[in-house]
């Protein structure tokens, strides 16, 4: 029999930390990532929680350095779009759009997907919407509508201000940023906040968009180039079979199947704990819940 074979479902700071310590005991295992490397890291205008940067660090500079990390252990990266992960008697099933593979033990770092927003979209003003700022980083000149009240919403906000006009919609009057995120967004001159306002529709405009909305209790009308939504992320687990949502306590159980970062976290959402999530599964494989940590 040959040496187990080991599957990371995601390559951002989780699945990547994960790769980084299974490389460390010698094991290369197989990376599957749909989009680029670092999850929803390169959004993050400054990571300030991080340990080793007591100024901070840019979340497209951390990832770069997760990435020439993750590199350097030589794992065998695959990028495509995992479609299903299924039971074969005791194998793995990972199912790809072009290639069906067979694993021992899965990791399971896939992340989180947007919430769908709670509001009626035209089909051609889908373009102009967007869940996060990977895309759109270098965006100048533009309104750009934010709806969310948590770090999120603030975060993105004080990356685009500088060169765009933006507008925070709040659909309560409560925020769940931090303070201190708060604060600065406050001290923009480019940076509107508003309360109360909930969007009820979105169509396309000849320069843009124009979003539908209630705001204190009246019909208003917002003119914008660009919409994120910001409202709430889900654990992405809609590849996963019946089979092994069923026995998902027993895999656990056994060591066979590890679910971890954002995936499993709820609001924990923070680079730190999912490094380290990323790096207890990759313990866990290769030492038993109950082996000795070197």
């Amino acid at each position: 029999m040959g040496p187990e074979k080991i599957a990371v479902i995601g390559a951002g700071p989780a699945g990547m930390a994960a790769a980084i310590q299974l490389s460390r005991y010698g094991i290369r295992p197989v990376v599957f990532e749909k989009d680029k490397t670092g999850g929803l890291l390169p959004n993050a205008r400054l990571v300030e929680n991080y340990p080793g940067f007591p100024d901070g660090i840019r979340g497209t500079e951390l990832s770069a350095l997760f990435r020439k990390q993750f590199e350097k252990g030589s794992p065998e990266l695959k990028t495509e779009t995992v479609l299903q992960l299924d039971l074969d008697g005791k194998e793995f099933l990972i199912r790809t759009e072009t290639e069906t593979y067979r694993f021992d033990r899965v990791i399971i770092a896939s992340g989180t997907v947007p919430k769908r927003p709670g509001c009626n979209i035209d089909t051609d003003a889908l373009a102009c919407t967007y869940h996060d700022i990977s895309r759109i980083r270098d965006l100048s000149g533009k309104t750009v509508a934010i709806a969310g009240s948590g770090d999120a919403a603030f975060d993105y906000a004080l990356s685009l201000c500088t060169k765009n006009r933006i507008l925070i919609l709040n659909r309560g009057e409560k925020t769940k940023c931090l303070d201190i995120l708060f604060k600065e967004v406050a001290g923009s001159p480019n940076i509107t906040y508003i309360e109360n306002t909930n969007i009820s529709g979105i169509v396309k405009t000849q320069n843009g968009i124009k979003l539908q909305c209630v705001s204190g209790g009246s019909n208003i009308e917002i003119d914008a180039d660009i919409m994120i939504f910001a409202t709430g992320r889900d654990p992405c687990t809609e590849f996963i079979s019946s089979e092994i949502s069923g026995r998902t306590s027993e895999l656990t159980g056994s060591g066979l199947l590890f679910f971890t970062g954002d995936v499993r976290n709820g609001i924990l959402r923070q680079t730190a704990i999912s490094v380290g999530d990323g790096v207890a599964a990759a313990m866990r494989i290769c030492k038993g819940p109950g082996g000795d940590a070197d």
